[in-house]
């Protein structure tokens, strides 16, 4: 997997935007680290959106600290799911809470199987193999396996872009 963005400080604004400072960060950090430096790639043209969600936090933290980053370069796993919590929160929940944006990354963490990789247990080789089975979409049919995993899923979740996988899961989960 390639590096994205070398900057500590912007690793950690990802991680503070997602209200995972503190004890949370050292304990899962090499998992955070691995997410920061792993590409997020589609093979869906709209999930290209995501990317693009992702890599626009890059504007947001010069713009709030001054600090230059380089604009072009792929888009990170972190950011992809960072931006994904914070659009789940502002899209869906409308109340822009950052703690609410946690919840929404934590189900990701959950929905994947990352929370068992804390910083005692990190299996870098299972880590790579979950990320990879997300990136080239190589989970089950009813997304087993993938960000939103569906009880009762009417298409093939291999199919859908990542926003309406979200949004059915949303759905099922939080009426």
């Amino acid at each position: 997997m390639i590096k994205i963005i070398d900057s500590e400080d912007y690793y950690l604004y990802l991680i503070d935007r997602v209200g995972l400072e503190g004890v949370e960060e050292r304990a899962y950090s090499l998992l955070f680290h691995e997410l920061y430096k792993t590409e997020f790639m589609w093979s869906n043209p709209m999930d290209e959106n995501r990317a693009l969600d992702g890599t626009d936090l890059r504007r947001q933290y010069m713009e709030e600290t001054g600090e230059v980053l380089p604009e072009a370069g792929p888009c990170s796993m972190l950011e992809m799911f960072v931006a994904l919590a914070i659009r789940c929160e502002e899209e869906f929940m409308r109340t822009g809470d950052d703690n609410n944006s946690r919840l929404w990354f934590w189900d990701i963490i959950y929905n994947l199987g990352l929370e068992r990789y804390d910083d005692y247990r990190f299996n870098i080789v299972a880590v790579q193999r979950i990320l990879r089975n997300v990136i080239f979409r190589r989970y089950s049919a009813n997304g087993n396996g993938g960000m939103f995993p569906l009880k009762h899923a009417t298409r093939d979740q291999r199919e859908v872009e990542i926003w309406y996988q979200m949004s059915a899961w949303l759905q099922e989960n939080y009426e």
